[in-house]
């Protein structure tokens, strides 16, 4: 994240867990770039309000006039209310399963097939990608713990998007230890409601006076 790039090492870390072997439980939840297809398609989650957006665009692009994409955003939006209910415990994942999942996975799947065959234009390489990646659209649907969105995780770090993309992110390995650990403290206290110049006040004075330091976890944990 503090890096300027994203090399394939530091992803392999962030969505295996580590540089060799492929986390299993839970699956990760990505956007389409490619370098984060490193799990097989079934063994990832893509997410689905990214893919919301890639179908927008296929509308907006009106590619030759092609219907194309026009029905896929309902799609997105069906799944992402009754998969709400199964989070919030109001539908069974087992019944979401059933009355829900075979409608847009049916729907889904003509478009991209269709698009692909559009040549070389943007939304005909999209296709080719929903394709690709098809078992990675509904993991969601039959493991548990597993959202068909990364929504939460991208607002956990927005903020240091934000950062990277204004900074062009840090040069050094000290830089990047420094910025790291910042912004794991925005974020954390951001998360429980707490003031972020507060803590570091405290956690200042703590270090300068030979005091116990604030803990940035939970009371409790």
């Amino acid at each position: 994240m503090a890096g300027l790039e994203r090399p394939p090492a530091i992803v392999a870390v962030v969505v295996d867990g580590h540089a060799d072997g492929v986390r299993e439980d839970p699956p990760p939840v990505s956007a389409r770039f490619a370098v984060y297809a490193r799990p097989p398609s079934a063994g990832r989650q893509v997410c689905w309000a990214h893919l919301r957006r890639d179908f927008r665009a296929m509308i907006d692009r009106r590619v030759r006039r092609s219907p194309i994409g026009e029905d896929l955003p309902m799609h997105a939006d069906i799944l992402a209310e009754h998969g709400r209910e199964t989070r919030e415990g109001t539908r069974t994942r087992a019944r979401f399963a059933e009355e829900i999942l075979p409608w847009p996975r049916e729907e889904v799947g003509p478009p991209p097939d269709a698009g692909s065959r559009l040549g070389r234009e943007v939304t005909a390489g999209v296709c080719r990608d929903l394709l690709a990646i098809d078992p990675g659209l509904w993991t969601f649907a039959s493991r548990a713990g597993v959202e068909p969105t990364n929504d939460a995780a991208e607002r956990a770090v927005r903020h240091a998007v934000c950062w990277r993309k204004t900074s062009y992110g840090a040069d050094s390995e000290r830089g990047s230890r420094f910025v790291e650990r910042m912004l794991t403290v925005v974020a954390s206290c951001r998360a429980r409601g707490r003031d972020v110049m507060s803590f570091l006040a405290q956690a200042i004075t703590a270090r300068r006076s030979h005091t116990q330091t604030p803990s940035i976890l939970p009371a409790g944990a």
